[in-house]
């Protein structure tokens, strides 16, 4: 392999890690930006007199939202080689 093929090489993987992470970033990010939306709606509706199964309903979304959370974190640290 050439000298320049080899840079090719090493600046798609180096463009492809990038991407890579910030993928992961902004899934973080909406992962828990939706969690405290949740809580607050959930508090919102209790505030305004939602009956218990509505209640009931965005408890389990927001429970929903932590696995799929924590889902991803195991994922991550399981595709993460150790330093």
């Amino acid at each position: 392999m050439s000298k320049q093929a080899l840079d090719a090489a090493i600046a798609a993987m180096t463009s492809a890690a990038q991407k890579n992470t910030d993928g992961q970033d902004a899934a973080n990010t909406l992962l828990t930006t939706l969690n405290q939306l949740w809580k607050d709606a959930t508090a919102a509706a209790a505030a305004a007199g939602a009956t218990p199964e509505q209640l009931q309903q965005l408890t389990d979304l927001a429970a929903a939202q932590d696995k799929a959370a924590a889902k991803q974190a195991e994922a991550i640290v399981a595709n993460t080689p150790a330093e």
